[in-house]
């Protein structure tokens, strides 16, 4: 997820990425030409660095980190009143993570499912929190990631179940 976003903004490394879960944080991206990143906690900032270290912030689980970028994309974004969100995944088995997640559901929010090819399936844990969106009337898109790590000829039967789990559960409007 995190991978995608730097993609779009066209800064590879600006948000944490690695092998392992990086994102213990909702990471909110705003429009500013003075590039910088607040850290919230409780809904109270209680630190301000330079974009450069937002890797070393002393993040917790729950916190949510302002990250300012001069970037037009974020820009024409915000002005259509969109806020992008970098979130820890859902089956982290945080409880933390799960309550930075739900904080969004209540905001109009609209989600992107990432999965990847290699697991070839929707997860249990992506089915359940499907089912929680639908709750509130919220239809996310999913996304297949690391397409190259499977064969060519594999990778439209992956889709087309994956199409089938999201159809199941969200409904025939699904855009996989």
């Amino acid at each position: 997820k995190s991978s995608m976003v730097n993609c779009l903004l066209g800064r590879n490394g600006l948000l944490p990425v690695d092998i392992t879960p990086e994102t213990a944080v909702a990471y909110e991206l705003y429009y500013g030409s003075t590039e910088k990143v607040e850290l919230y906690r409780d809904g109270k900032k209680i630190e301000e660095q330079a974009i450069q270290s937002i890797k070393q912030l002393a993040v917790k689980p729950g916190d949510i980190a302002k990250v300012y970028v001069d970037s037009l994309t974020i820009r024409n974004l915000q002005e259509k009143g969109i806020v992008i969100v970098d979130m820890p995944g859902i089956d982290s088995g945080i409880k933390e993570h799960n309550d930075a997640i739900l904080h969004y559901i209540n905001k109009g929010t609209a989600f992107i499912l990432l999965t990847d090819a290699e697991t070839g399936s929707l997860r249990e844990s992506t089915i359940s929190f499907i089912t929680e969106l639908s709750k509130y009337n919220l239809k996310p898109a999913v996304l297949v990631t690391k397409k190259k790590k499977k064969p060519e000829s594999e990778i439209s039967s992956i889709k087309e179940y994956i199409e089938f789990q999201a159809k199941r559960t969200i409904g025939e409007e699904t855009f996989v």
